[in-house]
Parts: structure tokens; C-alpha cells; sequence
């Protein structure tokens, strides 16, 4: 696929954010090409927990969650994304009930971000914040 290849970076080269975005793919890419034969697998919940605050009051709700979803994306929320939203609950109904959690995969075809969060389904969302920098010019 071309969208996975690497950027030819050459001196004069107009740089555009597609770029980077390019890039990105390719090193993702490898490290999943690299890393698939290993662990084809390796994916699911690595910690999960349930907030017991929310549970009393008729609710369903996660005060931590982080893993590997089937393609590769990692999460962890509430460190670095968002928990879901809460659900309400009916005790009456919930007799002999499975709770299920639901991660999204990557689709190709669809954006995996949108700057103003238009689009409903993509992988990720934004935010705005300050960042530190790390490096500093003496």
C-alpha cells in the first residue's frame, strides 16, 4: 500500500504535515510487521476497573482502563484518553447480564482524526493542551 512506504526526505523538499503523517505509518508498519509473527495475539484489557462511585448510584462506569486493541493502538484512559461516558442501569433488569466493552479498530477509510472532533467515528479525538518542552538551546 502506498500509504504505508517511507517519505524520501531530500534537502529543498517542501515539508507538509502529510509528511509526517506518512511517516508515521511507515514506522507503525514496521513495528507491526516486526512485531506480528511474535505476537499475533497480543491484544485485550491489561487492567480495567469498574468506579464502585458510579455503581451506587445505578451506574456503569470505568475509573481506569488501558490495553492493546487488535490493531495495535494502545490506550489508557484516564492517564492519556478519555474514559467512555457513563451508562445508566435498571438492577431489575440486569439479573443474569453480561456487561460487554466494546474498543474500536483502525479503519483505513476513515479519518483517524478530525481537529474539531466532526467526525463521530474516528480513532482518535483532540485536545487541547500545553506541553513542556524537553529540550532546551543553551
Amino acid at each position: 500500500m502506498a500509504n504505508k512506504l517511507k517519505v524520501a526526505w531530500f534537502d529543498g523538499l517542501n515539508i507538509g504535515q502529510t509528511h509526517f503523517e506518512q511517516q508515521e505509518r511507515f514506522f507503525n508498519r514496521n513495528i507491526d510487521l516486526k512485531t506480528i509473527n511474535i505476537y499475533s495475539n497480543l491484544y485485550g484489557i491489561i487492567d480495567l476497573e469498574f468506579s464502585q462511585e458510579m455503581l451506587l448510584q445505578g451506574k456503569i462506569a470505568l475509573s481506569k482502563i488501558s490495553g492493546i486493541a487488535q490493531d495495535g493502538s494502545i490506550f489508557n484512559a484516564p492517564e492519556q484518553d478519555l474514559l467512555p461516558e457513563p451508562i445508566e442501569i435498571n438492577y431489575e433488569s440486569l439479573i443474569d447480564s453480561v456487561v460487554v466493552l466494546k474498543i474500536p479498530i483502525g479503519v483505513t477509510d476513515i479519518a483517524d482524526l478530525s481537529l474539531r472532533n466532526t467526525f463521530p467515528n474516528s480513532k482518535f479525538i483532540c485536545l487541547r493542551n500545553s506541553i513542556a518542552l524537553r529540550n532546551y538551546d543553551d
